[in-house]
């Protein structure tokens, strides 16, 4: 039996201040970075602000998908909100970050492609959605996974088992 062990799962916090706080400190990185990519410069606010309405309208599309899908109880979004917990977990996580990057590039490079087409080529907008993307996903993981579910914590997990009234004899 398991004791003591909790999942933090997205549904509990997406209207709170959290993601919010942390899309727009990500967004902002990642607009960094994209900035000093195609200009050579640390900040450039045309980029920056495209990067935080693509980083933006994907939250909530994903979030949307993410519902649909199962209820939002399985993060959809780049927030990796689900802490791993065990094999299952583990796997659930690694099988579904793939499929959530993809479908982020996707959001994020078609509103990145229709927004700065006239300042950059496609080939760069498709690198910069790709690198600031792998690079917010590796510091998101590390830091949910690695600081904020030590402060966070989750709904109980356990069996299916553990949910069932008891047999009487």
């Amino acid at each position: 039996m398991i004791e003591d062990v909790f999942r933090v799962t997205f549904k509990d916090y997406f209207w709170t201040p959290y993601p919010f706080i942390f899309l727009l400190m990500t967004a902002i990185f990642k607009g960094c970075i994209a900035s000093r990519i195609l200009k050579k410069v640390t900040f450039d606010s045309r980029i920056v602000g495209v990067i935080i309405i693509s980083s933006i309208i994907g939250y909530f599309i994903e979030y949307f998908i993410s519902v649909a899908l199962n209820g939002g109880h399985i993060m959809l979004v780049w927030i990796p909100w689900v802490k791993i917990i065990g094999t299952q977990d583990l796997f659930n996580y690694l099988v579904s970050f793939p499929l959530i990057l993809l479908a982020t590039l996707i959001i994020e490079g078609s509103i990145n492609l229709l927004l700065l087409k006239r300042r950059s080529t496609w080939k760069q907008i498709v690198k910069i959605t790709t690198l600031v993307n792998i690079a917010a996903v590796i510091i998101l993981i590390i830091l949910f996974n690695g600081i904020i579910f030590n402060f966070i914590k989750g709904e109980p997990v356990g069996t299916i088992i553990d949910y069932l009234p008891p047999i009487k004899q």
